[in-house]
């Protein structure tokens, strides 16, 4: 199934959401519960790389961009971030999902949004699915909000 891209102005609190982090900061604008801000706080002093936070009503994936590497790698390293982050974002099934950055480099998002569209591939033209297989897929919708440069 064909995802549909699309901007939006403002956050849901009831938005899952994956976040691009340039920083060590979490942005006001995911509206993290208290203890959800400290649990995200943590995992960023441990240097981890990729986080997820499992909400009663949202999931929210948190993600730090690798330091010291030109943007050309950085920007490669985020869409295999993309990649490694499918299967956790397909098991949960959601029917749109929030892309946004913080303080992170013009683009990421979308070199984010390309790398999980492309991760989202498989040619199933010949093959049987089960029930279950069937009834597991990619968002239909992705949200980019922030920064995401216009394309012609």
């Amino acid at each position: 199934m064909k995802s549909k891209i699309q901007k939006i102005s403002q956050i849901s609190s009831e938005q899952s959401v994956v976040c691009i982090l340039g920083s060590s900061a979490i942005p006001g604008s995911l509206k993290l519960t208290e203890k959800e801000n400290e649990y995200a706080l943590a995992c960023l002093k441990q240097k981890e790389e990729i986080f997820f936070i499992n909400s009663y009503n949202r999931c929210i994936y948190l993600m730090r961009l690798k330091e010291d590497l030109p943007l050309h790698k950085i920007r490669e390293e985020l869409r295999r971030s993309a990649y490694k982050l499918r299967k956790v974002i397909k098991s949960n099934n959601h029917s749109s999902l929030v892309i946004t950055s913080d303080n992170a480099y013009r683009g990421a998002i979308e070199d984010f949004a390309e790398g999980l569209i492309l991760s989202s591939y498989s040619f199933n033209k010949y093959k049987s699915k089960t029930p279950e297989e069937a009834k597991k897929s990619y968002p239909q919708k992705l949200l980019l909000f922030g920064e995401v440069e216009d394309s012609d």
